[in-house]
């Protein structure tokens, strides 16, 4: 599944050290205590070399570690500028629990890299349908 994130600073002024987090939530699709999103694969559209890179295939658990697996380097985002990625995921075919048909959502959370705290206040979500 291909899509695209968009970030947008709309706070009051620039964000000296901006870092972007994608992360996949938890999952109607998976039992257990913590609902995990099956496992797959995540890559990145390099726009220099127009190629696919692999970055890092982050699912929610019980905690907020996840926010600290920035998808791209820390960088500045100027008042009212955007930076944009084309990103794509794939689940892997073989999971270590039964999958059933079931919803989650793709969080892309502007995070500060020092703090790594959200900048804004919940996720952007992407909703998606995960069928076995």
């Amino acid at each position: 599944m291909r899509f695209t994130v968009a970030l947008t600073n709309s706070t009051d002024g620039d964000i000296p050290q901006v870092a972007m987090v994608v992360s996949l939530g938890h999952c109607t699709c998976s039992s257990g205590m913590a609902s995990p999103m099956p496992s797959g694969t995540m890559q990145m559209l390099d726009t220099a070399t127009n190629t696919w890179q692999s970055v890092r295939y982050v699912h929610e658990g019980t905690g907020t570690d996840y926010q600290s697996q920035t998808l791209v380097p820390p960088f500045a985002l100027e008042h009212g500028k955007t930076a944009t990625y084309q990103l794509e995921m794939q689940l892997d075919t073989k999971q270590n629990f039964a999958v059933h048909e079931g919803q989650s959502a793709i969080h892309v959370t502007i995070v500060d890299a020092a703090t790594k705290k959200p900048v804004t206040g919940k996720p952007t979500a992407l909703p998606i349908t995960v069928e076995p």
